[in-house]
């Protein structure tokens, strides 16, 4: 995991160009990391990526590595706009937590590696 002392400036979002907005809106001077993880199954809707979860002081941003130095933002999400849900386990679904925008329907599932992993991540993303 990063330091919480990680500047958003000093990350190498080399995103897409068709997704270039994105870059002045993820950096911004009262902006920063609080936690990092890479996680191999990431549910975006109905959608299945391999993908990389940030955990800033005030969003939660998805990205998936789409190419060699080349991120594409996949979702992001103002803190103030999420509600997290902690999924019971299931024969489908173990170690998972589920986000909601209660601004729209969309949803996020993260799969945890493991039941440490869920908790810190609950622990976290409810402070």
């Amino acid at each position: 995991s990063d330091s919480t002392h990680t500047d958003p400036h000093n990350i190498n979002f080399n995103i897409l160009d068709r997704r270039e907005k994105y870059r002045n809106y993820i950096v911004k001077l009262d902006r920063y990391i609080i936690e990092k993880i890479n996680l191999s199954k990431i549910m975006l809707d109905h959608e299945k990526i391999k993908g990389t979860f940030y955990v800033f002081n005030d969003l939660l941003l998805i990205t998936k590595r789409e190419q060699k130095n080349k991120i594409l933002v996949k979702s992001i999400i103002p803190v103030e706009l999420c509600f997290v849900w902690d999924v019971n386990n299931n024969k489908r679904k173990k170690n998972v937590i589920s986000i909601v925008r209660s601004d729209c329907s969309s949803q996020i599932e993260i799969y945890c590696d493991s039941s440490d992993q869920k908790n810190q991540l609950l622990i976290l993303l409810n402070e």
